[in-house]
């Protein structure tokens, strides 16, 4: 979490009210829910790389609650605002009040309940509209609820490590600060769909669930609409996502509504961690608003845009399997993962990495099948999932599909007694971190059977490991450190050094596959070399032997990298920006 998050109780010096929802029973459904998208959508701006947590933004935010239309707005209305205003900028700098993940604790209440005021079209005044304020700092109470982070002596005094103790203790929070990059996520979503319409195992399921639940078997012309609804979505005058759809076009409604169909779910249990799953939103992450009698259109807003395009990547993963295949098919847990890592992720990663250093002279790259090997007396073995080669330096890249999940415990640790229960080894197991330390030990041994001429094998080589994962928490800086610590600690273990006259075995990185393709460009146009992108990102994050100034340098990421040295529109791969990929019609 960033920044220090201002609670009910200490704003207004008294303790949350018993009935929080009732501080916006005066205000119908339409008007709360909007307006808290509109808020999020401000922390979220449209061609920013991160989320917004600026005191401008944080302003703008208080705007949407209070003084919705500024040139016209009367006097005392605007006397309201300047005073909460006020409030607001005279805290220190690192207070906030709104982040991403107040406005998905108070959507995901809001859509189990209907105890509103039913839908009228009036103007609501700002002493009728503070509600919302002041319910969304209740909900900041009940969120960091869960945050009390154990002291760090009560941690390392039973021989546990803080950071890693910190890092599943902070997953609830940490999982809503990641930025997505809209285009590279589309294309994701577009090539998992092309990969479920080709395999004989799914394809017709797919088509059965699409019929079953957007009212259509063309999945071509599902994503077009998604996509061109998309892209229309954005509304730079309200500053909120958006779309009003003309109540002829049934076909398009009904593959919205798909998206906005509230899931009933158990009453939301304010004491439990695993409400901050946010499942009603991740769920239905658009809004249909109740129409009133004289609208010719239907009406939707976007609750949360990040959930929106999860929704057709990560969330439909789960979606799909929990929602039909499980039911419906022979597919079975394990093939359904099996399936996810072997027919869609690799050779995605395989399109980015070849796509990424296509033509590109001065590097060497071997994937999958190319790295399989048999060693005399034993089974086939494969060296890495992926081998990028510059003169003596390799990165051996592990490629991790699976996420982190709520059912081992691992996104619900809010004590040291639930973090000592974790399964740690089948955690690191599961997301490579054994298999890397595998292939470090016997790299000298798989060098030999590796097809690559121009590698010299007498010479000293200088070894960076990478697990690149689906997973976007793992990437971020409170599980790199810790997962890097790991990874030396079992090295040593099995008496591997660090530096010798054959090898230096560089920090573990952990990547995301959407920051390898934001990376693509740079690297394809020369910009950026991807070996001194790690050595900057080594360089920065090594505190051995020097005095840290900066107590978060460790925890800097690729991601720091990228923002530090790729232009904005380079994040975005060249050949994405004709949509061709989109299923579009010649």
């Amino acid at each position: 979490m960033i920044g220090i998050i201002l609670k009910y109780s200490n704003y207004y010096n008294k303790p949350i009210p018993e009935t929080p929802l009732g501080l916006l029973a005066h205000l119908p459904k339409n008007e709360i829910i909007v307006t808290i998208a509109k808020i999020n959508t401000l922390l979220q701006p449209q061609g920013y790389r991160n989320i917004d947590n600026s005191k401008e933004t944080q302003i703008e935010c208080l705007k949407a609650i209070i003084l919705q239309d500024e040139k016209n707005a009367p006097l005392e209305y605007i006397r309201i605002f300047q005073t909460y205003a006020e409030h607001l900028n005279n805290l220190p700098e690192e207070y906030i009040v709104f982040t991403r993940g107040t406005c998905l604790y108070a959507l995901n209440e809001i859509l189990q309940s209907d105890n509103f005021l039913k839908v009228d079209k009036r103007q609501y005044s700002q002493e009728e509209r503070i509600g919302i304020l002041e319910y969304l700092l209740v909900c900041n109470e009940r969120i960091l609820k869960f945050s009390n982070v154990e002291p760090y002596e009560n941690i390392t005094d039973q021989g546990l490590n803080f950071f890693e103790f910190f890092a599943f203790n902070q997953t609830p929070f940490n999982q809503y600060t990641n930025s997505i990059n809209s285009l590279t996520k589309l294309y994701k979503s577009a090539i998992f769909l092309k990969c479920l319409m080709n395999d004989d195992s799914t394809k017709g399921h797919l088509t059965n669930y699409f019929k079953s639940k957007y009212g259509l078997d063309d999945i071509e012309e599902f994503f077009r609409v998604f996509i061109f609804s998309f892209l229309k979505m954005y509304d730079e005058n309200l500053k909120i996502y958006h779309l009003k759809i003309d109540n002829e076009q049934k076909a398009i409604i009904k593959i919205i509504k798909g998206f906005s169909a509230n899931t009933p779910l158990k009453t939301v249990n304010h004491d439990d961690v695993k409400t901050l799953d946010f499942l009603s939103v991740k769920k239905n992450p658009i809004f249909s608003w109740e129409p009133l009698s004289s609208d010719e259109f239907t009406g939707f807003a976007v609750l949360d845009m990040a959930f929106l395009l999860e929704k057709m990547d990560s969330f439909f993963i789960n979606d799909f399997w929990f929602d039909y295949l499980k039911t419906h098919s022979d597919l079975n847990r394990t093939d359904w993962g099996n399936f996810i890592g072997s027919k869609f992720f690799e050779p995605l990663v395989e399109d980015v990495i070849s796509n990424t250093f296509n033509n590109k002279q001065n590097y060497t790259i071997k994937m999958l099948d190319e790295l399989k090997i048999t060693l005399p007396a034993k089974s086939e073995i494969e060296i890495a999932d992926v081998y990028i080669r510059q003169k003596q330096k390799i990165a051996c890249i592990e490629v991790k599909s699976n996420f982190i999940n709520m059912v081992d415990g691992y996104k619900s640790v809010t004590t040291v007694e639930e973090f000592k229960a974790l399964d740690l080894e089948k955690f690191y197991k599961s997301f490579g971190l054994t298999q890397m330390v595998d292939t470090m030990k016997n790299f000298h041994t798989y060098k030999h059977h590796i097809n690559d001429e121009g590698l010299n094998l007498n010479r000293k080589v200088h070894l960076y490991p990478i697990i690149l994962v689906n997973e976007p928490i793992l990437s971020s800086g409170l599980f790199n450190f810790p997962l890097r610590q790991q990874f030396e600690k079992m090295l040593i273990k099995e008496d591997i050094n660090l530096k010798s006259k054959d090898h230096i075995i560089w920090p573990l990185v952990i990547m995301n596959i959407e920051e390898f393709q934001e990376l693509e460009q740079s690297i394809k146009d020369d910009d950026v070399d991807f070996f001194k992108i790690l050595d900057s990102l080594h360089s920065k994050t090594s505190i051995q032997g020097k005095i840290v100034k900066d107590k978060y340098k460790s925890l800097l990421t690729i991601h720091s990298l990228i923002n530090e040295k790729i232009e904005f529109d380079k994040l975005f791969p060249l050949r994405l920006k004709d949509f061709k990929w989109t299923f579009a019609k010649e």
